[in-house]
């Protein structure tokens, strides 16, 4: 089948029609990429590099760049071919020629001449294939790109008059100098930019913006940056909008002062997107968003109405509005917002997940919504334990805040999650909650002890050493208010505890066997 292929792809009428001929070069990289085919079978196809048909020469050399890491020394029969294309009329088929160069190790004295040709193409594609071609070659031949001088020429690419060449240029010098800590943009280039990129188009704007923060954090710099764009973050189109805001919020974070004076400028600004914007663009702004510190956050908390959800939204969007929803909560609204989340469960298995946690967390705000918080904890684990009792152990449920004032409605809620655990769990974050609570209010639930033995005469296999230092917190705990009962649970927690190899549990073991003999 694939001489057969092969056979087809070399007959001149077969050449004669282009569309048929992508096909089976489409066949053929899938064979290849199913390992049906030999690399090294391809190797005559390198006559189609022959054709005038720019497609097909894409394809065929994309082939031959794989072909030549396979097939030793294979390249050398390219450099002819790709020298005359390097200086062929159709910029398409240059731009071709020089990343098929630049991608080929063992080339690397002829790409040189043709990189830098190609950088004074007069044709934007062939600039952008040489600029891009340079970090091709630097993946295999770095020191080439650095004695020839080619990390200069780019940086002189950041002055093209073609936004794209500028915008690969910029990338280029990023993925070049990574390893130096990136793209360093002096003041100079930061003014030039700023004066150009008003007349970019939207993409091209957008990724200058990302790499300017690449320039000196010094007031005066940041304050240039900050009076050429600030007036964008008016503009109608919201990506914009976002790509100055990251920028902003990056080079303010040195400058206390600006900071402050940004977040009374942005906070507005992103409440009216987020509320507005469609769903997908919705998403970016909420990722923005939450990505930002408590001051933004303690602007957005002013506000008298919380963004709500849509029942067509993704998960992953509602995930994120409750998220925020969860950080703009304040004392004055915190039970409102706490109310409208717990009548949104039952939710996809995730979600339950955040709006408990969320619930919880709101809930710490005020005294009075804790105590309803906790309340509604237990009549949702009674509602169904399946469904809710790990994420709520999962939850900061914050019970020593409550247990003074409201020692009954926390000493209800532990009986009750004590009562419907299960130790049979896999979720490490679950038992080590359970073993905090036993530890620092297992006392309220007269089953605690044997609620410890469970846990600890289940598979401890993956344990770690937390655990068995939680069990024996727990433990040692319990001992002082169930001493019968505990006595031998506790003796097994010690004895078995003592023979994990582990210095630190061994020392831990000693102490609460020196601990107890002081209480007998």
């Amino acid at each position: 089948m694939n001489s057969a292929i092969l056979a087809e792809l070399l007959k001149t009428e077969t050449l004669q029609d282009s569309e048929r001929t992508l096909k089976l070069l489409d066949q053929v990289d899938e064979l290849v990429s199913r390992n049906c085919m030999g690399l090294e079978e391809c190797v005559p196809l390198v006559k189609l590099t022959a054709t005038n048909n720019c497609q097909i020469k894409g394809v065929v050399w994309d082939l031959m760049v794989r072909v030549s890491a396979e097939v030793p020394d294979i390249q050398l029969m390219f450099i002819s071919s790709l020298n005359k294309d390097t200086v062929d009329p159709n910029p398409g088929v240059r731009s071709i020629a020089i990343s098929t160069l630049c991608s080929i190790p063992g080339l690397e004295l002829y790409t040189v001449n043709p990189i830098i040709a190609g950088l004074e193409d007069s044709a934007p594609t062939v600039r952008i294939s040489a600029v891009t071609g340079i970090g091709k070659l630097y993946n295999h031949a770095k020191h080439t790109v650095q004695e020839n001088g080619l990390i200069d020429k780019l940086y002189s690419m950041i002055r093209d008059q073609d936004p794209t060449v500028v915008t690969f240029s910029l990338q280029t010098l990023n993925y070049i100098l990574a390893q130096e800590g990136g793209l360093v943009m002096p003041r100079s280039m930061v003014t030039y930019l700023l004066s150009r990129i008003p007349g970019y188009p939207e993409r091209e704007f957008c990724c200058v913006l990302e790499y300017l923060d690449k320039s000196s954090s010094e007031l005066e710099n940041v304050i240039e940056i900050l009076n050429s764009l600030d007036g964008y973050l008016d503009n109608k189109n919201g990506s914009v909008v976002l790509a100055v805001s990251r920028l902003f919020v990056k080079i303010v974070l040195d400058h206390p002062n600006l900071q402050s004076s940004l977040v009374q400028r942005l906070c507005p600004i992103l409440e009216k997107l987020i509320k507005s914007a469609k769903r997908e663009f919705q998403s970016d702004l909420l990722d923005f968003a939450l990505s930002l510190d408590k001051q933004y956050f303690a602007h957005f908390s002013k506000q008298d109405k919380f963004i709500l959800l849509k029942p067509k939204e993704s998960e992953d969007l509602k995930e994120k509005k409750i998220r925020f929803i969860c950080r703009t909560a304040r004392k004055e609204n915190c039970i409102e917002i706490m109310n409208y989340l717990l009548n949104l469960v039952p939710m996809p298995e995730s979600l339950n997940k955040t709006v408990l946690s969320s619930v919880c967390t709101i809930a710490a705000l005020d005294e009075s919504a804790h105590e309803n918080c906790i309340r509604n904890m237990r009549l949702l684990v009674k509602t169904d334990r399946k469904m809710y009792l790990n994420y709520i152990l999962e939850s900061d449920l914050r019970l020593e805040n409550l247990q003074e004032n409201h020692y009954e409605t926390v000493e209800a809620l532990v009986q009750t999650l004590l009562d419907q655990f299960q130790p049979d769990t896999d979720c490490s974050t679950v038992l080590s909650s359970v073993l905090y609570i036993l530890e620092n209010f297992g006392k309220m639930y007269k089953m605690s002890p044997y609620v410890l033995q469970e846990i600890f005469e289940s598979d401890r296999s993956s344990w770690t050493e937390d655990m068995y230092s939680d069990a024996l917190a727990a433990g040692f705990s319990l001992f002082s208010h169930f001493p019968a009962a505990m006595q031998p649970i506790l003796s097994n927690i010690l004895h078995t505890t003592y023979k994990v190899k582990n210095h630190n549990l061994h020392c831990k073991v000693i102490t609460y066997y020196r601990l107890l003999k002081l209480m007998v």
